[in-house]
């Protein structure tokens, strides 16, 4: 029977992510999960469990300025030391308690892969036990395709642009098909017309 891409990201998270998370991240995601239901309850200011999902803002640099971005008065040059975390800095993040044990560190921009330093931040988050998730436009996966293959996030969250079609596909081809992607798509009118070209 041939699964769905929905059904055979769930197998791949199973079969080869769910026994490296810590017992700790479990413990956490299990009293989540019960909280939920008595939230209405609950003193909100100091619930018994950190966040299942963290997303960290790693640079305010981009490879792209598109006009649409809501970031876009934010977005530095990446040249500009100031406009990207340190390993010192998320290394002191991912041990504070909040986020310790959550249970999904995800890289965010600008664009992640920009940060000189985010293949150690992936490999730090991974050797913690956390599942890492990475949002990128792309476009440097084949500039850095011997690095990601080494520490890669175990989720790429690919935000697409009708305009990087070529460049996007001949990058993609790098990775190989081991790392799930899930695909981003911008709906204004002027992509209206091509949404099926790359799907």
């Amino acid at each position: 029977m041939k699964l769905s891409a929905k059904h055979q990201t769930y197998f791949y998270l199973a079969k080869n992510l769910l026994v490296q998370f810590r017992p700790s991240i479990w413990f956490n995601l299990l009293r989540y999960k019960v909280a939920i239901f008595f939230i209405k309850w609950m003193n909100q200011a100091n619930p018994p469990f950190a966040p299942v999902s963290a997303t960290l803002w790693v640079t305010s640099a981009c490879n792209k300025r598109c006009s649409f971005c809501h970031y876009l008065t934010e977005l530095e040059e990446p040249s500009n030391p100031e406009s990207m975390m340190s390993l010192a800095k998320f290394e002191q993040i991912i041990k504070d308690p909040l986020i310790a044990k959550t249970l999904r560190i995800g890289f965010y921009g600008g664009e992640p892969l920009l940060n000189p330093q985010i293949f150690s931040m992936i490999k730090v988050a991974k050797q913690r036990g956390h599942l890492v998730t990475i949002n990128t436009n792309g476009l440097l996966i084949k500039k850095y395709v011997e690095e990601l293959k080494k520490d890669s996030p175990h989720f790429f969250s690919i935000s697409y642009y009708p305009e990087d079609h070529k460049h996007l596909e001949e990058n993609l081809r790098c990775l190989g098909t081991n790392i799930p992607l899930k695909f981003n798509f911008l709906l204004i009118r002027e992509h209206l017309q091509r949404a099926q070209d790359f799907f």
